[in-house]
């Protein structure tokens, strides 16, 4: 069916419902990463002291649990920073940003731009995509 349009769905005549399962796949997707970031030092507690038996408090045992439980913490820090950022990008358009910081004195639009920047976290991952963005969106 390409080039058409599903029609709209109507509980009440002359208005359309909105289709909520994007944001519930998102509620799930952040129950998900709550639930593991929760286990996690359960999980390598479980693993590291009573599956391989390596002794808590020992330096070898505490090195091999500190290297896995931050290594998935890390992780997980890194997946959630970037995923709630893709999602805070689906909302600030290019043409948006162009309006935000186009025709503005260069003092507010600097400050402007810097309190968008805030935004972002401060790794190449997505600061150089949204720096590219703004570049070629003409916001110079």
């Amino acid at each position: 069916m390409t080039g058409t349009t599903a029609p709209a769905r109507h509980d009440r005549p002359g208005r359309p419902t909105r289709d909520n399962s994007a944001w519930l796949a998102l509620a799930l997707a952040a129950a998900v990463w709550v639930a593991l970031f929760a286990l996690n030092r359960a999980l390598w507690d479980r693993v590291v002291l009573d599956l391989v038996g390596l002794e808590a408090g020992s330096h070898f045992g505490d090195a091999v649990h500190f290297f896995l439980y931050d290594t998935v913490k890390i992780g997980l820090l890194l997946v959630g920073v970037i995923f709630a950022v893709t999602v805070l990008r689906t909302f600030i358009s290019v043409e948006r940003t162009r309006e935000l910081l186009g025709g503005r004195r260069q003092v507010a639009g600097y400050a402007l731009a810097a309190l968008l920047g805030v935004a972002t976290p401060f790794c190449s991952c997505s600061a150089v995509p949204v720096f590219i963005g703004f570049v070629a969106a003409g916001c110079r």
